[in-house]
């Protein structure tokens, strides 16, 4: 099954109708939901969801079906191509991740150019520490923890 049957199929279960420019995606949420990515419509869930085994808690995954917000969902799995190198600072972690540095994120310099994302030690550095192609990366995106509502002393 792909990620767009399901989506489908839990929007029918539950009745949901859907307008014209509303996007339904099914999501993987990872580390107890505080890491999900949008699944591509023809991503095979069942694949998807075996490589869950290899987590350091595999019960901590999940499936979820989201709409998104208005003006996002038309670009998120577009094509367009841009000749400008992307660079910034990201928070990452190694898989898995190494002895000393347990499952802390570390921010890092990153520059998206010519389809391949280039991991450098900070701004400054000429030579890039790895690089990966694009088109075998998976990317979370971070979701932060409910804040707690400041409180009166």
């Amino acid at each position: 099954m792909t990620s767009e049957e399901l989506t489908n199929q839990v929007l029918d279960l539950k009745n949901i109708s859907t307008g014209e420019k509303e996007v339904w995606v099914t999501f993987e949420a990872i580390e107890n939901g505080e890491l999900e990515r949008p699944l591509h419509p023809k991503e095979k869930v069942l694949e998807q969801a075996l490589q869950w085994c290899k987590l350091s808690e595999p019960s901590s995954a999940y499936l979820v079906v989201k709409k998104l917000p208005a003006g996002e969902g038309g670009n998120l799995y577009s094509a367009i191509k841009s000749e400008t190198p992307k660079s910034g600072m990201l928070k990452c972690r190694e898989e898995p991740p190494k002895l000393l540095s347990g499952n802390k994120f570390q921010e890092r310099y990153f520059v998206l150019r010519d389809r391949k994302l280039l991991l450098f030690k900070d701004k400054k550095s000429s030579k890039p520490e790895r690089e990966w192609s694009v088109l075998s990366l998976k990317v979370y995106l971070g979701i932060k923890k409910k804040l707690k509502a400041p409180t009166m002393q």
